[in-house]
């Protein structure tokens, strides 16, 4: 009986020291993969924005620069071919910030979603754009997921009742 007992003892000595170094090592994995985590974050976040940052040069140089100075005036006052580029640089400044989105990209943060939504829709054809075209996008875009569009609306609200 004694020898059972003590064979047992040391099985079960043996599954804890194992068990121990599993639990070790899954440890050790988490840290790696939240390592990795972080890693891809960042990696999402310069990309993004390099993104916006080229899109958004757009504003500032070439033929574009110009038009985009007309922003204030509305869409009534531009002529068709500035209409077309407004448009496009709206759908693309949405598509960009709706990707993020989707990817999940500082999703806890509200503020940054307000704060993009309050740059586009800081003259008179970014909130027709939004009026016209922009809620829809959002609301097409996101399958469902009515956060980011109750985001939106928010800031239109406000800029609407300025």
């Amino acid at each position: 009986m004694d020898f059972i007992s003590i064979a047992q003892f040391l099985s079960g000595i043996a599954t804890l020291i194992v068990a121990s170094i599993l639990v070790w090592q899954i440890t050790l994995q988490k840290q790696a993969l939240d390592i990795a985590h972080q890693d891809a974050d960042r990696n999402v976040s310069m990309q993004s924005f390099a993104m916006i940052a080229n899109h958004h040069h757009l504003t500032l140089d070439g033929d574009f620069s110009e038009i985009y100075a007309k922003r204030n005036r509305g869409y009534e006052n531009l002529n068709d071919v500035e209409k077309d580029k407004f448009n496009s640089f709206y759908r693309i400044s949405y598509g960009i910030n709706m990707t993020e989105w989707r990817l999940g990209r500082l999703k806890n943060n509200p503020g940054y979603y307000s704060n993009f939504y309050n740059g586009v829709m800081d003259s008179e054809t970014g909130i027709e754009f939004y009026r016209l075209r922009g809620r829809n996008l959002i609301s097409r875009a996101n399958f469902g997921d009515k956060s980011l569009l109750e985001i939106a609306d928010k800031v239109y609200e406000e800029k609407t009742s300025e």
